[in-house]
C-alpha cells in the first residue's frame, strides 16, 4: 500500500502500511508563550525596546492529506512468473509440449510476462483503493479518495526583538530594529512524529533587520531612507511549498508640506535599486515601486 503526498504528488510504497489507519478528530492548535522585555529612554534622546520570548506550539493543523491508501503491486512481474510457472509445471501435457520446443515452465512464464509487460502496472501505478466498509457502495461503484486535515507537531523555539530610536536633533532621527528566532524549520524528528512526510515551517524569516533615518525641516521639507535585510526561509503552507531567498532593499521617501494651506505631498520609492525578489512562495516577484500621496487637512478648530 502507499499514500499520495499532495504537496509533492509523490506516491511511495510503504511496507509498514497494511490497512486503513484511524484518524483522530481535529484539535485546536495550542500556543504557550512566555515573554520578558524592557522599554526605556537613555540620556533623554535614545529610545530602546528589548523583548525575549519562548514559545511552545502543538496540534498544528496540517494541509489536506489522503488517508485512503492506494494498492500497489511492485512485485507483480515476479509474482506472475512464479504463479504461471507453477501452473504450467502442474499440467503435465503443457509441460511436455514445452519440453519438445526446448522450453521449461519457468522460461515460458518469463516470455509470457515479457510480452505482456507493456500493459502491466509499474511500481508507482495504483490498481485499487482501500476504503472503509461504510463507504463501499457495492459492485459497479467507483472507489473514492478520502481526505482530512491532520493534527500533528509539538515544537519549541525562542527568539528576540530589538528596536531603537536615536533623536540626534530636532531635525534628524535615526532608527533600527532586528528580529531573530532560534529555528524556522522542523523536520519529523523535531516535531516528534514518525512519518518523514510530516514537517513544519514558521513561514517567516529566522533573522531580519532594518536601519534608517529621517530628516525634517520646519519649512515642511522631509526626507527618509532605510535599508532592510531579510534572511531566506522555508515555506510550507498548503500548496505553497519552497524557499524564499534572502534579499536586501533600500527604501527612500521625500515630502513637502505647505502648513498654512493644509497640503502635503509625499513621494515614496520602495526597493530603489530595483532588486528583483520574492517575499513569499507563490507571491509575485517585486521590483521598484513608487507611490505619490497628496494630503489635505482641514482646520476644524474654529
Amino acid at each position: 500500500l502507499g499514500l499520495l503526498n499532495l504537496s509533492t504528488l509523490e506516491l511511495k510504497f510503504n511496507p509498514e502500511l497494511n490497512s486503513l489507519q484511524d484518524t483522530e478528530p481535529i484539535r485546536p492548535t495550542i500556543t504557550q508563550s512566555w515573554e520578558i522585555g524592557y522599554k526605556g529612554i537613555i540620556r533623554d534622546n535614545i529610545l530602546v525596546a528589548l523583548d525575549g520570548y519562548y514559545s511552545r506550539r502543538k496540534n498544528f493543523t496540517g494541509p489536506l492529506q489522503i488517508i485512503t491508501p492506494f494498492v500497489l503491486v511492485p512485485n507483480l512481474k515476479q509474482d506472475l512468473i512464479q504463479d504461471i510457472s507453477a501452473g504450467l509445471a502442474a499440467n503435465s501435457d503443457i509441460a511436455n509440449a514445452l519440453g519438445l520446443v526446448g522450453l521449461t515452465p519457468q522460461l515460458a512464464a518469463e516470455i509470457l510476462v515479457d510480452i505482456a509487460g507493456g500493459d502491466l502496472p509499474d511500481n508507482e501505478t495504483p490498481v485499487a483503493i482501500v476504503q472503509p466498509n461504510e463507504n463501499n457502495k457495492g459492485v459497479g461503484s467507483f472507489p473514492e479518495l478520502m481526505l482530512t486535515f491532520p493534527n500533528f507537531g509539538d515544537i519549541r523555539y525562542f527568539g528576540m526583538d530589538v528596536s531603537t530610536q536615536i533623536i540626534a536633533s530636532e531635525k534628524l532621527t535615526f532608527f533600527g530594529n532586528a528580529s531573530w528566532v532560534s529555528d524556522d524549520y522542523f523536520d519529523h524528528t523535531e516535531i516528534n512524529e514518525e512519518s518523514e512526510d510530516l514537517e513544519l515551517a514558521l513561514n517567516a524569516p529566522g533573522f531580519k533587520f532594518k536601519i534608517g533615518g529621517q530628516y525634517h525641516q520646519k519649512n515642511g521639507f522631509s526626507f527618509m531612507a532605510s535599508g532592510r535585510f531579510t534572511k531566506g526561509f522555508p515555506v510550507i503552507s498548503g500548496q505553497y511549498v519552497g524557499n524564499v531567498q534572502s534579499y536586501t532593499v533600500l527604501d527612500v521617501g521625500i515630502g513637502y508640506a505647505i502648513h498654512k494651506a493644509g497640503f502635503r505631498a509625499d513621494l515614496g520609492i520602495n526597493n530603489l535599486f530595483n532588486s528583483d525578489h520574492r517575499e513569499f512562495v507563490g507571491a509575485p516577484r517585486l521590483g521598484r515601486i513608487a507611490m505619490i500621496r497628496l494630503t489635505y487637512t482641514t482646520d476644524r478648530s474654529g
